[in-house]
């Protein structure tokens, strides 16, 4: 009997890294215990002929905010699980994605993520988890548009604001820790990659994987 995938909707968001693209695609794409369900909004050049256009980007924080809210409004849910991720980030394990939303359930969490290591900074939302069941982050933030990225004071106007304001439980995944900047261009006990340096995502990639795993590369 085949085993059943678990149903993911991603949220993928672009500006200036378009090429990044093709090869998180392949990665999602090669996924074997994940049902993915993927759209990529972008506020730059197009990384993809079905991809959603956001707008003109209106700056590091606003440009991701509206590149995730379109993102939602524009992917058709086929699931209570989602992950919000750019697209120079590629998670390579899935039984460890898995396992953050079994905990997630467990805890009855709303959203999974982890603080960025310096004071004052708000909750990461370069990538972060999900699970609508428990409160959903995503219409919240429709609610009330601001830029609500690292550059806030967490406790007054960011994203932790607003999932302590609407008791949102929050599962912290402790693998991040520390965020920034130490795991923030490779976790290495997630299998996450996350540079900004494409070559050394895709040697990631290869060295986690094997060699030829980008060989046949659908573009």
């Amino acid at each position: 009997m085949l085993e059943k995938k678990e149903k993911v909707n991603f949220i993928i968001t672009c500006f200036s890294r378009g090429d990044y693209w093709k090869y998180l695609k392949q990665i999602l794409n090669n996924y074997k215990h994940i049902d993915v369900n993927y759209i990529i909004s972008y506020n730059g050049e197009s990384p993809d002929p079905d991809g959603v256009y956001v707008g003109p980007n209106r700056g590091h924080s606003l440009g991701e905010y509206d590149c995730i809210i379109k993102g939602y409004d524009n992917l058709e849910s086929n699931s209570h699980r989602w992950i919000k991720l750019s697209v120079d980030s590629w998670l390579l394990n899935e039984e460890k994605i898995l396992n953050i939303f079994h905990n997630m359930e467990k805890t009855q969490s709303g959203y999974a993520g982890y603080f960025w290591n310096e004071p004052n900074r708000d909750i990461t939302t370069d990538i972060f988890f999900v699970d609508t069941r428990f409160g959903n982050i995503f219409e919240i933030m429709k609610e009330k548009e601001f830029p609500f990225f690292e550059h806030n004071k967490y406790l007054e106007e960011g994203v932790y604001y607003l999932l302590k304001e609407n008791n949102i439980k929050i599962y912290l995944i402790e693998e991040r820790n520390p965020v920034h900047w130490e795991n923030r261009e490779i976790c290495e006990k997630l299998n996450w990659t996350m540079s900004h340096n494409l070559n050394e995502n895709i040697e990631y990639v290869e060295k986690t994987f094997n060699k030829d795993f980008f060989k046949n590369l659908e573009t």
